[in-house]
């Protein structure tokens, strides 16, 4: 499937998918390192003759093998520390997508605009909780236009009871009525004191 958009950011929040990538990195350093130690530690107690060019030398095995290791395999070890940045940086955006839309929404929501919706890719985490958070700004947003149209027409009520109609005592009523409802829909939130 073709995509039809190019990518303009390669880092969508850059101190999370930095310090992952740092983690990651470290943490596979720290790997290679340990088993490194591990070796060392097992031959430690051996002498190592190897030949270089033309050259015998002889060393404590641990030593000779890491040299030998270092020298034959830095053009790989360079492409693997590459490879892992790379692949690391493409999964921390799984996480870091949603975690941008979702500051965008709680911002949006925050400024009152209950127009938008958390929308995922299809392999970004965090699915199950944008659907919650979707749910939750549907019902705002479908109470709050309750609440809207019952303040509309209790609006439109007590205009017609300034009017000064014959009427007065129904449409007072039916005041109250819209009042009970807009209150009853208001008991239903939960909200910060202070």
């Amino acid at each position: 499937m073709k995509r039809h958009y190019k990518r303009r950011n390669f880092f969508i929040n850059k101190e999370f998918q930095g310090r992952f990538i740092f983690l990651y990195f470290t943490f596979s350093f720290a790997g290679v390192i340990f088993f490194a130690l591990i070796f060392s530690f097992l031959s430690q107690d051996h002498l190592t003759i190897a030949y270089s060019g033309q050259q015998l030398q002889f060393g404590k095995t641990p030593l000779v093998l890491l040299r030998e290791l270092v020298e034959a395999n830095w053009i790989f070890l360079i492409t693997v520390g590459v490879f892992i940045a790379l692949v690391s940086m493409f999964l921390t955006h799984r996480v870091a997508g949603p975690l941008f839309r979702f500051e965008r929404t709680f911002e949006a929501i925050s400024n009152r605009d209950l127009d938008w919706r958390v929308v995922l890719r299809s392999k970004d985490e965090a699915k199950q909780a944008a659907g919650k958070l979707n749910a939750a700004n549907d019902t705002l947003n479908t109470d709050l236009r309750a609440i809207l149209a019952r303040s509309e027409h209790l609006d439109s009520i007590l205009e017609k009871l300034q009017e000064g109609d014959a009427a007065e005592a129904l449409l007072l009523r039916q005041a109250r009525a819209e009042n009970q409802g807009i209150l009853d829909l208001l008991k239903g939130y939960r909200f910060r004191s202070g």
